[in-house]
C-alpha cells in the first residue's frame, strides 16, 4: 500500500531542481501524479478566485469611504448653513419681539 503512494510522488531530487531552477508551476505540476496535480490545480483556482474576492472587495470599501468622506463634507457645509439662518432668524425674532414692545408702550 504504501509503494503505490510512493510511487505517485515525484522524487525530492526533481522538486528541488524545479524549485532552484525557478522552473514553471506547469512544470512541477507535470512532474506529479495527475491526481496530485489535480487537487494542486483546484487549490490554485480556488486561492485565485479568493484573491479577486478580496481585491474586488478592498476596491469597494475604498470607494465607499471617498463617498462617505463626501457625504460627512456636504453635511457638514448644511449644517453651518442651518445654524447661521438660525442666528438670523433668532436675531429678527428679537428686533420684532422689542418691535412689540414698543408698540405696546406707546399705545399706553
Amino acid at each position: 500500500m504504501f509503494n503505490i503512494f510512493y510511487d505517485t510522488l515525484p522524487a525530492i531530487s526533481d522538486i528541488k531542481k524545479a524549485a532552484i531552477s525557478n522552473v514553471s508551476l506547469n512544470e512541477v505540476f507535470a512532474t506529479l501524479s495527475p491526481e496530485l496535480s489535480n487537487s494542486f490545480i483546484t487549490l490554485i483556482t480556488i486561492l485565485k478566485t479568493i484573491g479577486i474576492i478580496f481585491v474586488i472587495y478592498l476596491i469597494f470599501l475604498i470607494v465607499k469611504s471617498i463617498m462617505e468622506f463626501i457625504e460627512k463634507k456636504r453635511i457638514k457645509k448644511i449644517y453651518e448653513k442651518v445654524n447661521e439662518i438660525d442666528k438670523k432668524v433668532d436675531a429678527l425674532l428679537k428686533c420684532h419681539d422689542r418691535k412689540i414692545t414698543l408698540d405696546k408702550e406707546k399705545k399706553k
